[in-house]
């Protein structure tokens, strides 16, 4: 009997081992799936977010655009351009962005950004402002990257 005893026990011992190791293994799958739910969850917010500051940035543009677009018409003409480009505080914001503006002549300065702006047709849509300005501003964040990176290494 003494074998048969040896024998059970061996088999609870082995039941018991099998037992806890799926437990554990269970209790690393919920663990694990939570995780992966969590950081999905993150991605989805952080592209929610992104899209939500793109949303806001483009609008901004808008109202910028409206502002200069005294006709409502919906187009810019380079004469309202230049006329915008005096303002110190537009000259500012393009400094801001790398542009000199204090070129001389002014027409200068004008006659850029109006290469920068327009597709060639004479008249800046919303459209076109929006990209340009879109465009301009990836170049910028690219740009202070690089600047924090230097700043860190040093």
């Amino acid at each position: 009997m003494s074998a048969t005893a040896d024998s059970s026990a061996s088999t609870k011992v082995f039941y018991v081992t099998v037992v806890v190791f799926a437990i554990l293994r269970v209790i690393s799958a919920v663990f694990l799936k939570d995780t992966l739910d969590a950081a999905q969850s993150d991605a989805e917010q952080m592209v929610v977010e992104r899209m939500k500051l793109k949303a806001d940035f483009a609008a901004k543009l808008e109202g910028i655009f409206n502002a200069i677009d005294h006709t409502g018409n919906g187009m810019i003409t380079e004469d309202r351009l230049a006329v915008i480009l005096e303002n110190p505080k537009v000259k500012a914001y393009f400094q801001l962005m790398d542009l000199d503006a204090t070129w001389q002549p002014a027409t200068v300065f004008v006659s850029l950004v109006w290469c920068w702006l327009d597709n060639g047709d004479g008249q800046v849509t919303l459209e076109e402002f929006v990209v340009a300005l879109h465009s301009e501003m990836k170049k910028m964040d690219i740009k202070l990257g690089r600047m924090m990176k230097l700043q860190l290494t040093r």
